[in-house]
């Protein structure tokens, strides 16, 4: 088993929990009040997912790393994970075990090398927020916008490669305040589709721009160069994992993403177009 090179989308993982809640409509002052910290606990549960695995080694596996640096690697984790997922949610449970496989199991072996560099969200537009009538539990509609940065090799590969696999999710979402925390309890999310990609991967720099928010803070001509940047690199072989490490940390996503329009990116809703209710 391995891990597969896509985004996590928390729903794919287990099947959505379905609970019966009572929803009304409740003060402006409270939404605004309750909002930055439950999009606080989205993009957290999102982070925690993408770093599923993530480790640092001079080898790219962690056959060089000792028990007990494994252990607080996982440790850290754990806690991460009952941070921003409720323990009534089978992902808190699952997240724990699949990690754990990953770090004593997959990633120890040097044949194979499947190295996360770096995962961000940098982007979560809420575009709808229900809360209960106890103000204890809220259904969330929104988009949000993922990436990783890997380092990768194969025995039978000549050379190391740098992948950047990215997306952006839209999903109803459900959290709960715990000890008075928000956290996820369930998910119905998917990948929408944004025609910004070719088929070699590559980003196309004339849609991109095209989707820069009014007030980025990046030129087009920042924007543009970062895109030919990040495109050359994900084409090179690179001689060692030293070097793919390096030209996979020198990509500064973040200066395309943290820029783009969400609203003009993504071209479809599918099945979330309906109002949550």
């Amino acid at each position: 088993m391995t891990k597969k090179k896509s985004i996590i989308v928390i729903a794919a993982a287990v099947l959505v929990i379905t609970t019966v809640l009572v929803f009304t409509a409740v003060s402006s002052e409270q939404h605004c009040k309750e909002e930055p910290a439950i999009k606080e606990a989205l993009i957290g549960a999102e982070t925690t997912g993408l770093y599923l695995g993530k480790f640092e080694s001079e080898d790219g596996t962690t056959a060089s790393l000792s028990d007990a640096q494994i252990n607080e690697i996982m440790e850290k984790y754990d806690k991460s994970i009952d941070r921003y997922f409720s323990e009534d949610y089978s992902v808190n449970s699952y997240y724990k075990w699949l990690n754990k496989y990953y770090l004593t199991d997959v990633f120890k072996n040097t044949d194979k090398i499947d190295y996360l560099v770096k995962s961000e969200v940098p982007q979560c537009d809420i575009n709808e927020l229900t809360l209960s009538e106890d103000g204890n539990t809220a259904k969330v509609k929104a988009y949000i916008m993922g990436y990783n940065i890997w380092v990768e090799h194969t025995s039978d590969q000549e050379g190391y490669s740098v992948t950047t696999p990215w997306g952006i999710e839209q999903g109803i979402y459900t959290l709960v305040k715990e000890n008075g925390q928000w956290k996820l309890k369930s998910s119905d999310s998917d990948y929408v589709d944004t025609k910004i990609f070719n088929q070699n991967d590559n980003l196309i720099s004339s849609d991109l721009v095209k989707s820069v928010n009014t007030d980025a803070s990046a030129s087009a001509a920042e924007i543009s160069k970062e895109i030919k940047s990040r495109n050359s690199i994900i084409q090179t072989s690179y001689p060692d994992f030293k070097s793919a490490l390096a030209a996979a940390e020198s990509i500064n996503i973040d200066v395309i993403a943290d820029n783009l329009d969400l609203s003009k990116a993504v071209v479809s809703y599918g099945k979330f177009d309906a109002p949550i209710g």
